[in-house]
């Protein structure tokens, strides 16, 4: 059995929901998940000593949370010698925009550069939408962007963008290459 390091950054909940969801991906094909909220405070003592790496972290205003990025450069060395994955989560994912998709891998590409992770498999997951959760002007900005955008514009409820099947086919999928494949050769 191998121990793959699910962490994490969240800032409204929802990457916290997908790397849950992860994690059970993980250990539902016969392998330990170690869940880790990468903003909380960690010492070296505490890393699990992984064979794998998924690490994920939503997109906000253009940047990936302050403490995702402090912790991979932390342990830069160590996540090197891992299969790795980076799930970036926002609601861009969702665009068919050529644009938006370029835009997205080059934010990827030049976080990773930032934190020395290079040899990683990224995926694009789409997010929430949180208006409940917002206050007036956040509300308000996020709707003109999504009447613009062709999307969701009640602002008396949430959406829910992730799409879980497709989720789990890429961690299916990165666990059988990386880690099943592996075992078996």
């Amino acid at each position: 059995m191998s121990t793959v390091l699910v962490g994490y950054g969240s800032i409204e909940g929802q990457t916290r929901k997908i790397s849950r969801r992860v994690a059970q991906k993980v250990e539902a094909m016969g392998h330990q998940a170690v869940l880790y909220d990468l903003s909380e405070k960690h010492d070296d003592a505490e890393w699990p000593n992984p064979d794998a790496v998924i690490i994920g972290a939503p997109i906000h205003e253009h940047h990936f949370p302050a403490a995702v990025k402090r912790y991979l450069k932390a342990h830069s060395d160590r996540l090197k010698e891992l299969p790795g994955m980076f799930l970036s989560v926002s609601l861009g994912a969702m665009s068919d925009d050529e644009g938006d998709k370029a835009d997205l891998r080059k934010l990827c590409q030049d976080f990773a550069k930032s934190v020395h992770w290079a040899s990683i498999e990224v995926h694009q997951i789409p997010g929430a939408l949180r208006y409940t959760e917002y206050n007036f002007f956040k509300r308000f900005i996020l709707q003109q962007i999504m009447r613009a955008a062709g999307g969701p514009t009640d602002t008396h409820q949430d959406y829910e963008f992730t799409k879980w099947d497709e989720l789990d086919d890429i961690v299916e999928g990165f666990v059988k290459r990386e880690l099943d494949e592996k075992a078996v050769a």
